[in-house]
């Protein structure tokens, strides 16, 4: 890896400025070691010449200085480039900070179809490796695993909550594929569960807080909830759901359903979370170590706008780097 020349010569300005915060994240910038890239989500104006949202999509990325420690990329010190790596413009940013403690909710879809979409069951090894990074780069998290199968009344409480991450590692492999797919029911039950282990554990303090929604499917089997007041609950309680998508539910499938990707995408962006799709199963495990990762180091999203935006159901690709290295995570969606 070569080092930012950029970045070597603004880091002597700010360590005579006193700027310690700015001093501290450019010096684990100038060792950045990996980009970890969390979703990629076009806005639904993306290939719409008509809209202002014309070419725009949001990346949601983390990284890994050379020391190991996980940080918020600095946006400024990033570069957007397209498929023949022509410079995109970054209009806008936000950072997510990460916390060391806090509550996270995994729920997995336990539907038949999963016996089709992911028949070596990548996500088991998911669910084990999210845990496993979450404990590795924090110390007060906690976790429960549970799955929706079409009981709509109930979830199957595949690992109660613990603050022992190795128990949502083992209880993984349990996770079966033998039900029907009540998603609103499962999402609007869980979004509250959050809140409580939040307020029960934490005594209401500031801590880290997210629900993360593995499916492959559209809902057959909820009667409580709908999908519009599945939206409104995840838009008011304040935690972040990150949803990650196969099968179907993923935009870079053959079979893909707009209708269900952009759902989750919708469920993802309403609440402050991440929609990750993965275009295979065994794609899976990345996109759950990255939410990890984020989780624990903070992540950066970008407001990117493409000039020349492909026609609705394109592949667009694309890679983001650090200025003059070569650290970068590639990204792909599919344009609305």
């Amino acid at each position: 890896m070569r080092t930012s020349s950029r970045l070597s010569m603004l880091l002597p300005i700010l360590l005579l400025s006193g700027c310690e915060a700015i001093k501290d994240k450019l010096q684990g910038l100038l060792g950045l070691a990996d980009l970890s890239l969390v979703g990629v989500t076009p806005a639904d104006g993306f290939a719409d010449p008509g809209s202002v949202d014309h070419g725009v999509f949001f990346v949601a990325l983390g990284a890994e200085d050379e020391k190991g420690n996980l940080v918020a990329p600095l946006v400024d010190l990033l570069e957007v480039r397209d498929e023949s790596g022509e410079p995109l413009v970054v209009e806008n940013s936000e950072e997510r900070e990460g916390s060391n403690r806090g509550s996270m909710f995994v729920l997995v879809d336990e539907s038949s179809s999963l016996m089709e979409t992911d028949p070596e069951e990548h996500r088991k090894t998911a669910v084990a490796l999210l845990a496993k990074q979450l404990g590795r780069c924090a110390t007060g998290w906690r976790m429960t695993l549970q799955g929706f199968y079409g009981s709509s009344e109930n979830l199957n409480e595949v690992v109660p909550w613990t603050d022992d991450l190795s128990e949502i590692e083992a209880g993984a492999d349990m996770l079966s594929a033998d039900g029907a797919t009540d998603l609103y029911d499962a999402v609007g039950m869980s979004i509250g569960m959050v809140a409580d282990d939040v307020s029960s554990s934490f005594n209401g303090n500031d801590v880290g807080a997210a629900l993360v929604v593995i499916s492959d499917g559209a809902d057959t089997a909820s009667f409580e909830w709908g999908p519009t007041s599945m939206l409104d609950e995840a838009g008011s309680a304040g935690i972040p759901v990150h949803t990650v998508g196969l099968g179907p539910a993923s935009d870079q499938a053959p079979n893909a359903s707009d209708d269900l990707v952009a759902l989750l995408r919708d469920l993802s962006d309403v609440s402050g979370g991440v929609y990750g799709a993965a275009s295979e199963a065994s794609d899976l495990p990345r996109v759950a170590e990255a939410i990890a990762k984020a989780h624990c180091g903070g992540y950066s999203v970008l407001v990117v706008r493409h000039d020349d935006p492909p026609e609705s159901g394109s592949l667009v690709d694309g890679e983001v780097g650090v200025v003059d290295t070569n650290v970068s995570a590639p990204f792909t969606f599919v344009a609305p």
